[in-house]
């Protein structure tokens, strides 16, 4: 398998965590407290103290991806980005993380590649 194969391979597999996986479910899964109020959902900001939740959680929509906003720090990101705060990981290690806990199968070589491979950066999923 070439490196273009699996880069292929990861690339679709970060895209169908980011179509697939709704944040909500994630940060719970995550240990953070999610609160209802209304039709929205809340939580206290991962990258900042604070006593009030001011982390509005969005759900996947037509136009749109699952993402966190922070309205008092302005932290804003994806499932990705959110599994690299809170457990304290790259971004090859948030994806193989949420591939496993959510049945997603990755092969190790594929991991090790795109470890070699992918920019530190989050990739933009389109």
């Amino acid at each position: 398998m070439n490196n273009k194969i699996s880069r292929n391979e990861f690339n679709l597999l970060i895209q169908k965590l980011a179509d697939n996986i709704e944040i909500e479910e994630l940060a719970v899964r995550l240990g953070l407290q999610v609160k209802k109020i209304g039709d929205k959902s809340v939580s206290l900001c991962i990258e900042h103290s604070e006593k009030n939740p001011s982390m509005q959680l969005y759900k996947n929509t037509a136009s749109d991806r699952s993402h966190y906003h922070c309205f008092s720090c302005s932290a804003h990101g994806d499932i990705f980005k959110l599994v690299q705060i809170v457990r304290g990981v790259t971004f090859v290690a948030a994806v193989q993380w949420l591939a496993e806990m959510y049945g997603y199968p990755i092969s190790k070589q594929i991991i090790r590649r795109a470890s070699k491979n992918i920019d530190p950066i989050t990739p933009k999923v389109s």
